[in-house]
């Protein structure tokens, strides 16, 4: 036995996220995960604050109120892909604090800004590690009305 269920040791950012109180009316997105590998449905409601900055941008650009993507297939994912640039990308996963400095001021050609994605692969990684890190009190109902802006459905087969 490793003692990790004992005291709440090893568990300190589920601590924090218990601390996480919702208000009526917040805004908020609900995101399915369906991951075959281990045959469960996991549901999320997670508060705009505490939204993916790639979700948030699809959402945003897109304007629809459902999507659906199968991380395993791109083509589902083409509408994503299509709204957002490599330097869109970087910029948003710099400010989640995945990435470092980008404030590079030199490099600020009109070219750039339009490319596309260079590697879709770091986008899927990207939306999974996300999705994986959810902390499980976000799957729990959040027991106040809250409006519901856009849903996730995110399936990945293994």
């Amino acid at each position: 036995m490793s003692g990790r269920g004992k005291g709440g040791k090893g568990l300190g950012k589920k601590q924090r996220v218990a601390e996480f109180e919702w208000t009526p009316g917040q805004n908020a997105f609900n995101v399915v995960y369906v991951n075959n590998g281990d045959c469960e449905t996991h549901i999320y409601t997670v508060p705009e604050s505490k939204m993916d900055p790639i979700l948030m941008h699809m959402f945003k650009e897109s304007g629809a109120k459902k999507f659906m993507w199968d991380l395993g297939q791109e083509d589902t994912m083409e509408d994503l892909f299509e709204n957002l640039t490599q330097k869109q990308f970087d910029k948003l996963t710099a400010e989640d604090g995945d990435d470092g400095d980008d404030d590079e001021e030199g490099d600020d050609d009109e070219e750039g800004e339009e490319e596309a994605i260079d590697d879709r692969d770091q986008v899927i990684d990207h939306i999974r590690d996300w999705i994986i890190d959810l902390p499980d009190k976000l799957s729990e109902p959040p027991g106040v009305p809250v409006n519901i802006l856009a849903k996730f459905g995110i399936y990945e087969s293994v």
